[in-house]
């Protein structure tokens, strides 16, 4: 039976993930509580360590450390971009960034999406602009970026139009990336899983444009 419990160790890792061994999940922790250092104050608090955590641990299972680090390096420019920006939940907006990027680890989905989610307000929601974003993560991310950004600033003069605009835009740009839509998708069930924060009429009316325009 020891035998049996060595060999399951050794294959599956002391993390669950495949071949992992003590001294890189302690290289690893480190790692990942070195861009934590680095977040501004105001977004140093437990909230958003526990949610940084829960993302690393999954994306630690499947990405390389080189692609831990790139992410750590868009959680850390998320994070001074958005600065004292904080949810209705009075939690730093950081939390939020990392919450998409934590559904689309999920998916095991690759570096430049996982970028790009942790990225995907700081074009609209701060003075962080594209030029910056290029040359810190590459064209491929600024796209990603962009088109989420675009997707979520489309004009509409009633509801009917918003679903049908909505709808149109979004196969459109899922015939070019469909990662973008994946991202727009994953901000939408974050904010679901914190809408209780809101008026109950507010609950109400982003519950049902969720069903008739993402579902």
């Amino acid at each position: 039976m020891k035998e049996e419990k060595r060999i399951i160790s050794e294959v599956v890792g002391l993390e669950g993930s495949p071949k992992a061994d003590p001294g890189e999940t302690k290289t690893l922790r480190l790692l990942r509580d070195s861009f934590v250092g680095r977040f501004p104050e105001e977004s140093r608090v437990m909230s958003v360590k526990m949610a940084w955590h829960e993302f690393w641990g999954k994306a630690s299972r499947y990405l390389s450390r080189d692609e831990l680090v790139r992410c750590g390096e868009a959680v850390v420019f998320a994070s001074e971009s958005h600065g004292n920006q904080t949810r209705l939940t009075g939690d730093p907006y950081i939390i939020h960034s990392i919450g998409v990027a934590s559904v689309l680890a999920d998916m095991e989905l690759d570096t430049d999406t996982l970028v790009a989610a942790l990225l995907h307000d700081v074009l609209e929601d701060t003075d962080a602009g594209q030029d910056a974003i290029r040359e810190k993560f590459g064209e491929p991310v600024l796209v990603l970026v962009d088109g989420v950004t675009k997707l979520g600033k489309l004009p509409f003069k009633s509801f009917e139009d918003y679903q049908a605009e909505n709808l149109r835009k979004m196969f459109l740009v899922m015939a070019k990336d469909i990662r973008v839509v994946l991202i727009k998708l994953a901000d939408r069930l974050h904010n679901l899983r914190t809408i209780q924060v809101l008026r109950r009429d507010k609950q109400v009316r982003i519950a049902r444009e969720t069903l008739e325009i993402y579902a």
